[in-house]
């Protein structure tokens, strides 16, 4: 499987460890719709100018304590601990991630969480497919819409690409890596057997970095 998104939001923001990385091991375990609202207490935690009270009282009022915290099977025992000049990215990208969440555990109806996802950009569209993924794996009464969600999400993917066919033409070497990375991500996204592409992305991620 591919790695989860929310990787990427700790390495593109620098919040590997404490209370993130707990969290992240509780999202890897067993993501549930808790994890909704803990997306939300970090995003009026940072809006209140990293004012942790706000954060512990967005988290009670929708029903989540320390206690809850502690019984989880990864359970999280730290508070958050944000810089200033993390505010910003964070943000931006607990925002997508929330958004990603809620279309899994809301209940909201198919036509609404395919109308979120098509504001995504590519990157997120793709984040979103990720976390799809393990969910479509397990038995759920929803599991049908989230199907739906899927194959909307992989033709918006699909679109996105054909619609960029032209511009390849007189492309910096650079877009045209990027442009390769969101062909073989989709694609290892809509197969099961998908170690070979795993395999081709993370090498074709090395030459882009390297």
């Amino acid at each position: 499987m591919l790695p989860q998104s929310f990787t990427e939001l700790q390495r593109k923001n620098d919040c590997n460890g404490g209370m993130m990385e707990e969290w992240h091991q509780k999202l890897h375990n067993n993501t549930s719709p808790d994890d909704v609202v803990i997306s939300q207490a970090l995003i009026e935690y940072i809006k209140s100018e990293l004012d942790i009270s706000i954060y512990w009282k967005t988290l009670n009022e929708n029903g989540i304590t320390k206690e809850r915290f502690l019984s989880y099977d990864r359970a999280i025992c730290n508070e958050p601990n944000f810089r200033r000049d993390q505010n910003d990215g964070l943000l931006r990208d607990l925002g997508n991630y929330m958004r990603t969440l809620k279309v899994v555990h809301s209940g909201a109806d198919l036509e609404s969480a395919v109308a979120n996802c098509m504001g995504y950009k590519d990157e997120g569209l793709l984040e979103a497919r990720q976390e799809l993924r393990p969910s479509i794996n397990q038995p759920k009464d929803r599991l049908k819409d989230l199907l739906f969600l899927d194959i909307a999400l992989d033709s918006t993917v699909r679109a996105t690409v054909e619609r960029g066919y032209e511009e390849l033409s007189n492309a910096s070497p650079e877009k045209i890596l990027y442009f390769i990375s969101l062909v073989v991500e989709n694609l290892a996204l809509s197969v099961d057997s998908n170690e070979d592409l795993i395999c081709c992305l993370k090498s074709h991620d090395g030459v882009a970095t390297g």
